[in-house]
Order: C-alpha cells, then sequence, then structure tokens
C-alpha cells in the first residue's frame, strides 16, 4: 500500500480494484467474478498471476463445498439437490478459469506433482458425486413415469404405439435385409448386358449390407429419442446415448474400412480376412477407448486434469497398438514388398528380411509403400469410372499386362484355329445398344416425305453391317442393300445394278428409279461406301459419280452410305461445299458391357465356358465389383479389353480369342491378353507412316493408289509394302493392301500420336 498521503501508483490502483471487483465468496457470485476477470484480462488491466491466485481462492471455496455436499448426500439431507446445483456453478466457474491460467499453474495441476495427483482425486470424488446423484435420480424418474401413466393413461397410448410400431418394423426389415438386399444385388449383376447405372446400385447396395448393422441400430434410437421425454431421466439417458453413439459409430467406421478393403482381389485372399478383422478390432477398441473416454471425461470433469491425463495416456497406448499391428502384418507386408519388387522400383528399395530387428523396420517402411500403393489403386479405381481417366490408365494398363504376357506356360496352348474362327463369326445374337441411338435417328429421317443422303460413320470393325442389317429389318422390304466391292466406281454400278435384276449399268440413272419403283424400295444402303474414295488426286471421281446417281433417281428416294470414320475427313474435305450428304449419323465405341455381352454370346456359341479364375490380373486396375474373384477378374478382364480395343469391338474379339487357353484336360481359361507392342511401328520410317496412314483411310489400296498418294516411286512403295508383311502390319487382300486386325489399333495410336489422322 502506498504510504499516507501519496497518490498510488497505476499498477497498484488496478490491482486494488481488481481486488475490490473480486470481494466476496459467496458460490453464486463466482460465474459473474470470473467473467468479470477474463474480461479485464482481454483488456490487459490485471496480471496473470493474479489469476492464479484467485484460481486458487475459487479452489479453495469449490472443494470445501464438495465435501459439504457428499456429507449433505450420505446423511440424506433434504437440500443436498440444491447444494449440488450451487456446486456445480462453481465448478463451472473453476473450468472457465483454468482457461487462462498461466502455463505454469496448469503444468502444476495436470501433471504428475502431488498438486497434480491431489486434483486428479479431487475430479474424481466430483465424478463420483455426481453419478451418485443421477443413480439417486433413477428410482424418482421412474415413479414419476408410472404417476404420468396413471394420471393420463390415454395420453400415453400414442407414443407407446409408435414404439410398437417402431421395433415391429425394425424386425421385419431385418429379417428381410439378411436375405433380400444379396438377392436384389444378384438380380442386378446377372442381368446381361449389365449397364454402368446397375453396377453402381450393386455397389451400393453391397456396402449398404455390409453397413447396415449399426445403422439401423442408429435410426432405431434416434426414431425412440425424439418420442420418448427422459424428465428426471435425462441425465441417465444422455449418458447411455453417448456410449451407444460412440459404440455404433466405431463399429461402422470398423465395417466401413473392412468393405473398402476387401473389395479387390487381394481382399479374398484366404486368412486375409480374419487377420483384417482382428487388427480393425484393436484399432476400433483404441479409437472406442479414446473417443469416449475423452468424451466422457469432458463431459463430467471438464477438460482438466483427468481429461489432461487421459489425453496423455491414449496418446501413449498408440505405441503397443502400433507394435502389435506390425507384428501381425510383417509376413504379409514383406510378401507383398517382394511380389511388388519385379515391377516397383520403391519396393525393390525395401529389404524383406523377414528374422530379427530388421524384419520389423522393413515391415513398417513397406507398410508405408502398400498404403501408398493401396491409395494409388482406389485413384485409378476412381479415375476409371471417366471417359478421360481410362484414357490415361491405358499405358499402365498395357505396361502390366505385357508384364504378365511375360511368363510363359508350356501346358497352355492356344485354341484351334477352328475354334477362333468360329468365335469370331457373328451368329444370330445382336447387340442392339450400341446402334439404338443410330437406328431411332435414321428411321425418323426416312419417314419424312423428302429424300435425302444419310452417311453413316463407323470405325473399322465398329459394326456398320450389323447397324445396316438392323436397320432393314426395322424399315422392312422397302430399303436393300447394296455391297460396294473392291475395284472403283464401275464394280459399284454393276453391284447397284445385279441388285436390282438390270442388265448392264448403261443408263443408269434413267433404269434405276423405275426398277426401285417395281420393287417397292425407297431405301438403298451402300456398304463400303468409302472404297469409291481412291487417294489419289482426282480420288473422289467415283464418290460424285454415286452421287449423280442418286440425284437422278429423284428427291423422294434415301440413300444410307456406310464409311469408316477415318476415311470421312478426307471425303468431306475434298468435296468442299458440294453438299452430297444431307444427314451424318456416327456409332458410338462399345461400352465393356456391350462388349461383356459380345464375349458371352460368342462363347455360348461356341459351346465354352471360360474360367477366369486363373486370370493375374493387374492389381491397380482390379475394380472390385463382385464378391468372387472369378467375377472380378471377369469384370477386370473386360475392362482391359475396353481400354485396347478403344471399344472397337472386331478388335476386342479377337484379343479375347487371344487371352483363351486350352489345358491338356480340354479345360478353357482365361489369361491376361498379350497385346504387341508399338515401338517398331513409331520407328518405321516416313514413306512406311504415310503408306500406312493411306491403307488405313482408304482400307484397301493398291501399288499405284499408294505411289499417287504418297508420290513415292514405285519401288520405295513396293520396297515399304514388303517390309510391312513381312512385320504383319499389311496383309494383301483382292490383289490390294489393307492394315491386318492384329496391326489396326497399333498403327492406329502411332498415326495419332504422330499427328497424320485424327483420334
Amino acid at each position: 500500500a502506498a504510504p499516507a498521503g501519496e497518490p498510488a501508483s497505476g499498477a497498484e490502483a488496478t490491482a486494488a480494484d481488481a481486488g475490490r471487483a473480486l470481494a466476496g465468496s459467496a458460490p453464486g457470485d463466482w460465474s459473474d467474478r470470473v467473467v468479470r476477470i477474463r474480461q479485464r484480462l482481454d483488456q490487459d488491466l490485471i496480471d496473470p498471476e493474479e489469476v492464479d491466485r484467485v484460481y486458487d481462492e475459487l479452489a479453495e471455496n469449490l472443494w470445501r463445498e464438495q465435501a459439504e455436499v457428499a456429507e449433505a448426500l450420505w446423511s440424506r439431507s433434504p437440500d443436498a439437490l440444491d447444494r449440488r446445483a450451487r456446486l456445480n456453478e462453481l465448478y463451472a466457474a473453476r473450468l472457465s478459469l483454468l482457461e487462462v491460467v498461466t502455463p505454469g499453474l496448469r503444468r502444476r495441476l495436470f501433471g504428475a506433482s502431488p498438486d497434480g495427483l491431489l486434483e486428479v482425486e479431487r475430479e474424481l470424488e466430483h465424478f463420483r458425486l455426481d453419478f451418485a446423484f443421477q443413480t439417486l435420480a433413477i428410482p424418482r424418474g421412474l415413479r414419476n413415469a408410472v404417476e404420468e401413466i396413471r394420471a393420463a393413461p390415454f395420453d400415453q397410448i400414442r407414443p407407446i404405439a409408435a414404439i410398437l410400431f417402431a421395433l415391429l418394423v425394425f424386425r421385419g426389415w431385418r429379417r428381410w435385409a439378411a436375405k433380400g438386399l444379396p438377392a436384389a444385388r444378384r438380380k442386378l449383376l446377372s442381368s446381361r448386358p449389365t449397364t454402368a447405372v446397375q453396377l453402381r446400385l450393386a455397389r451400393l447396395l453391397w456396402y449398404f449390407d455390409r453397413l447396415r448393422g449399426p445403422l439401423e441400430w442408429l435410426a432405431l434410437l434416434g426414431f425412440l429419442s425424439t418420442i420418448y421425454e427422459p424428465g428426471d431421466l435425462r441425465e441417465v439417458t444422455t449418458l447411455v446415448w453417448v456410449i451407444l453413439l460412440w459404440t455404433l459409430l466405431t463399429r461402422f467406421g470398423l465395417l466401413l474400412v473392412d468393405a473398402i478393403a476387401s473389395r479387390g482381389t487381394r481382399g479374398l485372399r484366404p486368412g486375409l480376412k480374419a487377420l483384417r478383422l482382428r487388427s480393425l478390432r484393436l484399432a476400433a477398441g483404441w479409437v472406442l477407448l479414446t473417443g469416449l473416454g475423452l468424451d466422457l471425461t469432458s463431459r463430467y470433469v471438464g477438460q482438466a486434469a483427468i481429461h489432461a491425463w487421459a489425453s496423455r495416456a491414449f496418446v501413449l497406448l498408440i505405441v503397443p497398438v502400433a507394435l502389435l499391428l506390425l507384428h501381425w502384418w510383417k509376413a504379409d507386408v514383406l510378401r507383398r514388398v517382394e511380389e511388388d519388387a519385379s515391377f516397383s522400383p520403391m519396393a525393390k528399395r525395401i529389404g524383406t528380411k523377414s528374422t530379427g530387428l530388421a524384419a520389423y523396420v522393413n515391415a513398417a517402411i513397406g507398410g508405408l509403400y502398400v498404403v501408398g500403393a493401396e491409395v494409388q489403386q482406389r485413384v485409378i479405381r476412381m479415375a476409371t469410372h471417366f471417359e478421360s481417366g481410362r484414357r490415361l490408365t491405358a499405358t499402365m494398363l498395357r505396361r502390366e499386362v505385357e508384364r504378365e504376357a511375360e511368363q510363359k506356360r508350356a501346358a497352355e496352348q492356344p485354341l484351334s484355329e477352328e475354334r477362333i474362327l468360329d468365335l469370331l463369326t457373328p451368329d444370330e445374337t445382336v447387340i442392339e445398344g450400341p446402334f439404338r441411338r443410330g437406328l431411332d435417328h435414321a428411321t425418323r429421317v426416312v419417314a419424312g416425305e423428302r429424300g435425302a443422303t444419310i452417311a453413316v460413320l463407323a470405325e473399322r470393325g465398329g459394326g456398320m453391317s450389323t447397324y445396316l442389317d438392323l436397320l432393314a429389318s426395322e424399315i422392312g422390304e422397302s430399303m436393300r442393300i447394296v455391297d460396294c466391292p473392291p475395284g472403283g466406281v464401275e464394280k459399284f454400278e454393276a453391284a447397284l445394278a445385279e441388285a436390282f435384276g438390270l442388265d448392264g449399268t448403261d443408263d443408269l440413272e434413267t433404269r434405276l428409279r423405275p426398277a426401285m419403283q417395281a420393287a417397292g424400295v425407297r431405301v438403298i444402303a451402300v456398304r463400303n461406301f468409302h472404297r469409291l474414295a481412291r487417294p489419289r488426286l482426282g480420288g473422289l471421281a467415283g464418290v460424285e459419280r454415286a452421287a449423280a446417281i442418286a440425284n437422278a433417281t429423284g428427291g423422294d428416294l434415301f440413300w444410307i452410305v456406310a464409311l469408316t470414320r477415318a476415311s470421312w475427313p478426307y471425303v468431306s474435305r475434298m468435296l468442299g461445299d458440294r453438299a452430297i450428304v444431307q444427314e451424318v449419323i456416327e456409332l458410338p465405341a462399345w461400352t465393356e458391357e456391350q462388349l461383356a455381352a459380345l464375349f458371352d454370346a460368342r462363347c455360348r456359341k461356341v459351346g465354352i465356358e471360360p474360367d477366369y479364375r486363373r486370370l493375374v490380373f493387374p492389381r491397380q486396375f482390379d475394380d472390385g465389383e463382385s464378391e468372387t474373384l472369378e467375377e472380378r477378374n471377369r469384370f477386370g478382364l473386360h475392362r482391359v479389353l475396353w481400354e485396347l480395343s478403344d471399344g472397337n469391338p472386331e478388335v476386342a474379339i479377337r484379343l479375347f480369342a487371344d487371352c483363351l487357353r486350352e489345358l491338356p484336360s480340354g479345360k478353357i481359361i482365361v489369361r491376361s491378353p498379350q497385346p504387341a507392342s508399338a515401338d517398331e511401328i513409331a520407328a518405321a520410317n516416313l514413306s512406311t507412316m504415310l503408306i500406312l496412314k493411306v491403307l488405313l483411310v482408304s482400307e484397301l489400296a493398291g501399288v499405284d493408289d499408294l505411289c499417287a498418294a504418297t508420290r513415292a516411286t514405285r519401288e520405295t512403295v513396293t520396297h515399304c509394302l514388303s517390309y510391312c508383311l513381312q512385320q504383319g502390319w499389311v496383309e494383301e487382300v483382292y490383289e490390294q493392301y489393307q492394315v491386318t486386325w492384329s496391326a489396326y489399333r497399333r498403327v492406329k495410336r502411332v498415326l495419332v500420336r504422330r499427328g497424320l489422322i485424327s483420334r
């Protein structure tokens, strides 16, 4: 204190003001006093050490009041409940003040010092006292509930009926879902062709069936909590709800992680499921113990000494849990690293010693690698749900299947040539999905009164002939299909005249329309119309001649010309503004589901049932849509073939035939496709590239056409053709040349990459 007659300094005046503000010790005043001191501390009007002194004063009042309340409770004093309310007010003020005390005081109260141990003992006594009050409230709450029912029994009928109804629905749903959900999922996957929407629904049903247990109980408890008013039992029901909520949420997390981990070929490995469940139960136990323990300590004793001790204990508990998990998974992790070392440089650098301390170090590093590989697999799986993502994974996929193809299996033999030819030959089974939109478009145009010329574009092998056959079956006898043979426009005119029974091609423009009218035909479809376009100067004379014949037949007739998508840019660009085509229909690439339906139909035709279980599928491309390894390999192979063929059904069915192997027992199994490398094509000289481009655009071309198109000498063209024939890139057909099916996809990809043709 300042001497008498002298003014007090600023700090002394502030301290005096704070002392007057904190005067008094009644329990009911502490809430306001703590609010005031926190405000002054925020405004720097009080020293932090003064807060520690106030806390000591508050704690002295609190613990004395707690002892008196305990004595009142054990002696059944009538004012015990009132004193409990005042005690809780003091305890809340203590927790609020603990947030702003100095770090030194917090370390003393929350550490392992004698003061810290005493603080833990007092908080435990507070919890025991609080729990005793809740226990005593149960009989009183039950009596009040019975009295309410007796006082107004009819008012309780509605909530009781709602509870009984909820229990009946809960029981009925669980009994149905045990068999109904798997049956619904099997029904979705059994339909052919299986659409992307069906696969997503099947995936959702699979996840929901695995996770529905805790979700069902959460829904039931949530519904019951909206009906039942706890009243005096609120504290007890809150405690029960917190315990159940943490238990169910932990169970849900365990099931979710297990479900995600089990979707994949590795998820089906014998013994892995039991190890995974045991590990997840251990991790879930730690999560439940930590979460529930911290939640309960925070609710009942606040974030004080016990909460701090519990937090440190649960953090330290991670160490033995992690070591135990590492011990359980050590052998599996090292085995996985050893398997991946053949293709992963990172896995190759990780040691695989399985004994001693080094084994645990290697297992720890390998565990990080395995987790990273699994994350990569999930990212790739999500990316393949989109078109662009599938294109990005194509290169990785080809490397994986090429690596698998290097393994030799002497006992397995390819299918016989007769079987392969039978497998490649179409039958009466038709997959309409890829053609439906184009068919509807063409039929709408043909239904009009004004004639038109429709161009149908598809990749070579994309199903143009099938499309025209389907269109003819829908339009009926008023449509006739004419094939454009190799050899130029003269051959086309001869085929057109023969289709309508005309002798010769003289004056075809005037004789064709009467012949069509006599036959009742108003739609002519031309297969392989691109053969009329020759890769040379003036090479569109055949196309223009065909257009003149079409125009001469009259404006009320329809012409449908089918040509390859690769030839269309050349034809349309050279024709310029001469619009001989009024409508363009592009047939889309086939989807995975449509290719799968094609494979199944051809296998039924040949009478074989391939076994997919021996297929070694690239791990990161395992989509895991089904529960069995065979079904997963089946879906995975369809994705591989879709990638390698770019949705071309002819290329895909040939790749599928190459995947089939016959064992000495006669059993047919499936192996990974073995696509040839495109490196040799990419390394070819420019003349060879130009020749391959001409062949891809025109489908068929002779030596003279190639010389005129590339402006190379005949010697250069024949030399390049000889080299391509030797490499198997080109074959001779109808005394002309075309790209072979085995090299078609590789040639196109190289030309697209070089910018010589569009995709």
